[in-house]
């Protein structure tokens, strides 16, 4: 992810935690300064600032209001905020106190202002341009709390230095868990968006981590996928070289889905992992489709 992006993110969500009353002192020191140096932000104890705009802007925040529609300089506005919040850590009576909590407010609300403008292409004269591709990783086709919880125990576990951020709950209790890795992006979903489901999304390749094959690794570490173990009807299946879907081709099947639901139907499509981006896959005349990773039960029916 580009350095102007992560910036906005930061941005966004300091700007919430200052917003917040409940937000304990504790939170908004604990990796302020390591975030501050990930993003290229410095502490010059607000020297710039001040030589630029005034001493008062820097440390009141009515004074900060009169300016701060004219700071349009992302690394100053940055260094700022890092520079002010190195002055509250030195000086814990003023920190959290109504009129540095709106200051901070008004630092970090003008920070996401001027640099979503720029990864929109407002600042056409800055090389800052973002790419918004992302790589996108569907682990549970419904909302379970079981689910998300394991793949984010299993991501915390797997990627060194992954930076555990803040987790965001919605009023109909949906989630978003945020990771960092470095500056780069990831935020694991709990029935967000359209659909309820579990799902990545990373600015950095998973499969670097999973030896190629980050979403099926990750859906058994999350649990869903099926137990073999827990597949009716195949006690008489001994042949090792052919797989539990592959001999269930070309003949009637029942499945039963990682959610419980039953399908039946007569297998007339089976492909390989190596042609399923990793996992086996089988289709039935009845017009679905099943991922090993869809299936939690399935028995062959006589």
């Amino acid at each position: 992810m580009k350095r102007i992006e992560a910036i906005h993110y930061f941005a966004r969500e300091y700007l919430y935690l200052f917003i917040n009353p409940n937000t304990k002192l504790s939170r908004l020191k604990s990796g302020f300064a390591e975030r501050c140096a990930d993003l290229g932000l410095e502490n010059d104890n607000g020297k710039s600032f001040i030589e630029k705009y005034t001493e008062d802007a820097f440390y009141k925040s009515e004074s900060l209001k009169l300016i701060i529609e004219t700071v349009d300089n992302v690394d100053l506005l940055g260094s700022a905020i890092y520079s002010h919040w190195y002055y509250d850590i030195n000086n814990p009576e003023l920190f959290l106190s109504d009129q540095d909590r709106i200051w901070y407010m008004h630092a970090f609300s003008r920070l996401m202002e001027i640099t979503d403008k720029v990864k929109d292409g407002a600042d056409e004269k800055k090389d800052l341009s973002l790419n918004d591709d992302c790589f996108e990783y569907l682990i549970c086709n419904e909302y379970n709390k079981t689910v998300f919880n394991k793949l984010c125990k299993a991501l915390e576990e797997d990627i060194p230095n992954l930076r555990k951020s803040d987790l965001l709950t919605d009023v109909d209790n949906s989630q978003v868990q945020i990771y960092y890795l470095g500056l780069d992006r990831l935020t694991v979903h709990n029935g967000r968006d359209w659909f309820d489901e579990v799902y990545i999304k990373s600015e950095f390749d998973l499969d670097d981590y999973y030896d190629g094959n980050a979403n099926l690794v990750l859906k058994r570490k999350a649990g869903c996928l099926y137990d073999e173990n827990l597949v009716f009807g195949m006690k008489d299946h001994k042949n090792t070289q052919t797989s539990l879907l592959e001999s269930c081709f070309m003949k009637h099947v029942r499945i039963v889905g990682i959610h419980g639901k039953t399908y039946s139907g007569y297998v007339d499509t089976y492909l390989p992992p190596q042609d399923n981006d990793g996992q086996e896959g089988i289709g039935i005349n009845t017009g679905y489709w099943f991922d090993e990773c869809d299936i939690r039960h399935i028995e062959i029916i006589e």
